[in-house]
């Protein structure tokens, strides 16, 4: 009998070490890694990672290290990101949804040379992209420019009814745009100071 107890004894403390152990317990998980590389794959520390929680709209704001950030605990609500500094060049990726544990591993590409690229090209003038579309929005391919618009003396659009125009400051272009089956169009593009109209899209109408 004393055998019989011993072992009864052995038998619960062997139960209760197990549910005392780690492995009894919920595995530790972190929610969310943001990693963060240049366009040559340089993974740079010390880049602005902002998270804002949906649920919540908590927002913190982490340094990478070795191009990663990480945001470990986290409900399962979707969370926004802003990669950069604020107003400069800052890239924004919303909607990402999170799991139960599992870890969300999110890529982004930092460029900040393109954001300084941009600064230098506003600082010497202005630069606007231009979108030609039809009714529906859907773009017109290979618009015709006449004259050529620019300091690049552009001539046409892409397949897409795009064109990115740079001009001098104080410089205004005046150029009809056309394309088969379509009426023609005249745009007038101003650089003044403080213009800061990056896009505009320009509908085509079809000859009736």
């Amino acid at each position: 009998m004393a055998i019989l107890f011993q072992s009864r004894n052995i038998a619960r403390a062997i139960f209760f070490l197990l549910l005392l152990s780690p492995t009894a317990l919920a595995d530790d998980f972190c929610s969310l890694t943001v990693r963060v590389a240049t366009r040559d794959g340089y993974k740079p520390s010390g880049v602005l990672v902002t998270m804002v929680e949906g649920c919540t709209s908590r927002a913190r704001t982490m340094t990478t290290n070795a191009g990663e950030a990480k945001f470990c605990d986290l409900g399962i609500t979707g969370v926004t990101l802003m990669i950069g500094l604020n107003n400069q060049c800052e890239e924004v990726i919303k909607g990402i949804t999170l799991n139960w544990e599992t870890e969300r591993v999110v890529d982004a590409i930092y460029d900040p040379e393109y954001c300084r690229s941009n600064d230098q090209i506003h600082s010497l003038g202005c630069q606007i992209l231009l979108r030609f579309v039809d009714g529906p929005g859907v773009g017109v391919p290979h618009v015709q420019f006449v004259p050529p618009v620019g300091k690049a003396s552009v001539t046409q659009s892409d397949a897409y009814g795009r064109i990115v125009v740079g001009q001098k400051p104080g410089e205004s272009l005046l150029f009809t745009a056309s394309a088969p089956g379509y009426s023609p169009e005249k745009v007038e593009l101003r650089c003044s100071t403080g213009d800061s109209e990056p896009e505009r899209v320009i509908t085509l109408r079809r000859d009736q």
